[in-house]
């Protein structure tokens, strides 16, 4: 009897033991499925964010290793006609170290084989594993693919001190590859917007360079600030050509040097602008190039759009991307940061031109007519060339004969003098207004269409309305605005905003017409 009550209570320990252990790892469970989902929604808010194309690695292995609690996180990029993967960016990882891996008899290269998620609880057991030449050495790894429409990538995740939560985790993260490189897509479009926008303001700011300087190198000097803030992921240098030498007037990154060394920098350059005399160029990828690879994988392509003036190159700007290939859209906006420079330093060169000769008007201080001819046969040359808005305003005292014959010539100089001050104080920098003879003014207004320069001539026409001369005499302007069409000649040009200036006169005068 005592027997069975012995057996009875070691039955009853054993099954509480088993209760107890089951509990356990219930609970256990329940902890890791709140790891998955707490993962899940820290992930959904993570790829939710708004952040700069440049900036989206370096974040998201930040991320990775926070959330896995690991002590590596990278990404790889897989080359498709090497075979092979190059360290793109990651943390814990010491990149001097790191190998290009093959893709064959790799962790990494299994993913793309099997094109789908590696997860490995023990690196010992895989024998065959490529290192890393890492210190520490991993101990556990999963190895995500991800699929973009501008690249293959891997993520890699190594070294979880939690073995359950590695497991756990990972099986989320396999399931959310899909999202992860939607997001990176939707990024990289996001950002290819954002440089065409971009690109507009860059346009805007480059010609009003003219409202500050008209120095060369101060213009390049200002454009070139602006130029290096358009990507923060590329080198950007320009160099100019001083006689028979190649100088170098801007760095971005003033410990870069082309070809990896000082010593080699000059003469990489040299080959450089001796190979692209024409200023254009491009070199998708150095390290395929024996004659223009160096050491530093990170460097990729070489970008060269040139500066000219009077169709002649006067410079280069050279672009260096880091970590991958240049695209055709930001290659695109170093375009047109060029051109946009170039333009302005050739009306800057034309300004500088004619101002050399006996420009002014001797009674208003404007610009005569032999300024104006010059200037806008440069001004229709460059509007043509760039496609780019030119508009001019021709005006016309009005009645202004019997006024000066009711007053006298002197009276009449006054008023001359006051439409000439008023159109002075009213118009831009980078406008030129000319007295075109007697009474008639011309303003003519660079990067700026008919709608906008109408704005300009209705404020003048106003502003001379409301003004008088000393003897409280007032007088009123009529105006005709027309945009130059490519092409056409400057005479045709002319005629076109003088016609609008008779309709308006026609039409009640002291009015503005535009066509």
């Amino acid at each position: 009897m005592e027997r069975e009550t012995m057996t009875s209570n070691n039955l009853t320990t054993r099954e509480k033991d088993e209760r107890i252990i089951k509990l356990t790892r219930a609970v256990e469970l329940l902890q890791y499925e709140k790891s998955k989902s707490e993962f899940m929604r820290n992930f959904l808010v993570f790829i939710a964010k708004e952040r700069p194309y440049e900036d989206f690695f370096a974040d998201s292995v930040l991320f990775f290793r926070h959330e896995f609690k690991s002590a590596y996180a990278a990404f790889f990029l897989y080359n498709k006609e090497n075979y092979n993967f190059t360290y793109l960016v990651g943390t814990g990882y010491k990149e001097e170290t790191m190998p290009v891996i093959d893709e064959s008899g790799s962790i990494i290269g299994e993913t793309i084989h099997t094109q789908d998620t590696v997860i490995v609880n023990d690196i010992k057991e895989r024998y065959f594993h490529f290192p890393l030449n890492q210190s520490p050495p991993e101990t556990n790894v999963v190895c995500v693919p991800i699929y973009t429409k501008k690249k293959t990538l891997v993520l890699r995740i190594a070294n979880v001190q939690d073995g359950n939560l590695f497991v756990a985790l990972s099986t989320v993260l396999k399931s959310m590859a899909n999202i992860f490189a939607q997001t990176i897509d939707h990024i990289y479009e996001n950002s290819i917007n954002q440089q065409t926008i971009r690109g507009v303001q860059f346009t805007l700011s480059i010609s009003r360079l003219l409202e500050k300087t008209l120095e060369r190198r101060e213009i390049i000097h200002r454009a070139f600030l602006k130029i290096a803030a358009l990507s923060e992921s590329t080198v950007q240098m320009i160099a100019v050509r001083e006689g028979h030498s190649i100088v170098l007037i801007e760095k971005s990154l003033p410990d870069f040097y082309l070809g990896g060394s000082p010593a080699a920098h000059s003469v990489y350059l040299k080959n450089l602008m001796e190979t692209f005399p024409d200023g254009v160029g491009f070199i998708e990828n150095l390290h395929k190039m024996p004659r223009w690879s160096w050491s530093n994988i990170h460097y990729i392509s070489i970008n060269l759009v040139p500066l000219i003036i009077e169709q002649r190159v006067i410079g280069t700007l050279i672009s260096i991307s880091r970590d991958e290939p240049f695209g055709d859209s930001l290659r695109a906006l170093f375009g047109l940061a060029a051109a946009q420079t170039s333009i302005t330093l050739e009306r800057a060169f034309y300004i500088h031109q004619q101002e050399e000769f006996a420009t002014k008007d001797g009674l208003t201080g404007l610009f005569n007519r032999r300024m104006f001819d010059t200037l806008l046969a440069s001004e229709t040359a460059v509007s043509g060339r760039y496609h780019r808005p030119l508009s001019m305003i021709i005006m016309d005292i009005d009645h202004f004969k019997s006024f000066n014959d009711t007053y006298g010539h002197k009276t009449g100089d006054e008023v001359i003098q006051l439409v000439s001050n008023t159109i002075a104080s009213t118009i831009r920098t980078s406008d030129r207004a000319f007295r075109y003879g007697g009474e008639e003014f011309v303003i003519m207004c660079p990067e700026t269409n008919a709608e906008n320069s109408a704005l300009v001539a209705e404020r003048l026409r106003q502003r001379i309305e409301q003004a008088h001369t000393k003897d409280k005499l007032r007088v009123t302007i009529s105006l005709g605005v027309s945009e130059y069409i490519a092409g056409e000649s400057t005479e045709a040009f002319t005629r076109r905003a003088d016609a609008l200036l008779y309709k308006s006169k026609e039409s009640g005068r002291n009015q503005v017409s535009v066509g």
